[in-house]
């Protein structure tokens, strides 16, 4: 606006300086001044389309820069969450790997406590049989003893069963004076009863000596199957132990 004004003052300048010129000079003149003032529109326009280029040049600047700074916080963003999602990751191993060892530790503890309830009842049970095993040791030696008192007395109902079948025989033998044969009757008869006694004695003795040998047999068999028995649970506890 400003070079235009300018230009129109310029152009009646000159008309007033020329106002003793010819008609032509001034429809000239005007012609001229039109065309200036179309080209100064046309400068006008093109300024305007100019600054609104600029305008939308610096609304896409702004707009341009605001999505970089965006970009940026977004990046920073997702640095931040990426951090946050290793840090969380390592936290949930750690504590994965926690669950795991206290579920070992918890399945170790009830291994112990289970084989601590095997345990007990065998260690009980070794205790009972050693009770027994002493009890056994003390009746096989009532047995022995009441074994050896039998065989002594067998020996001297034999003994005694020699010197009957020997007084017989001198009976038989000798020759009385007097020929009393009733006392000699009589002498023998009791004798035999004597013997006959001796005798039962003896077989009774001697079965009572048969079954108490049965027995010990019994109890001999008994006593080592017990024995037995505790050496395998003495070598299952020690197994529990080492497995514990």
């Amino acid at each position: 606006n400003d070079v235009q004004k300018e230009r129109l003052d310029s152009v009646q300048d000159k008309s007033g300086q020329g106002s003793d010129t010819n008609d032509q000079q001034e429809n000239v003149e005007e012609t001229d001044m039109v065309d200036i003032v179309g080209i100064d529109n046309r400068i006008l326009q093109e300024w305007k389309n100019l600054k609104h280029a600029e305008e939308i040049f610096k609304l896409q600047k702004e707009a341009f820069e605001q999505e970089k700074l965006e970009s940026r916080n977004i990046d920073s963003k997702l640095e931040k969450l990426e951090k946050v999602g290793n840090e969380t990751s390592e936290r949930l191993l750690n504590e994965q790997e926690e669950m795991q060892q206290f579920h070992e530790q918890k399945d170790i503890q009830k291994a112990r406590l289970n084989l601590s309830a095997n345990i007990n009842p065998c260690k009980e049970e070794i205790v009972e049989n050693n009770i027994r095993k002493c009890g056994l040791v003390e009746e096989r030696s009532t047995l022995l003893k009441e074994l050896e008192y039998l065989k002594q007395c067998v020996f001297e109902l034999n003994r005694r069963k020699e010197v009957l079948e020997s007084e017989m025989s001198n009976f038989h033998l000798r020759d009385y004076a007097d020929g009393s044969a009733e006392y000699l009757l009589k002498t023998t008869d009791s004798l035999e009863g004597r013997l006959q006694e001796e005798w039962e004695v003896l077989k009774k003795a001697q079965n009572e000596l048969k079954t108490r040998e049965t027995d010990l047999d019994n109890q001999e068999a008994l006593f080592e199957s017990k024995l037995d028995k505790c050496d395998v649970l003495e070598e299952e506890i020690k197994r529990l132990q080492e497995d514990i």
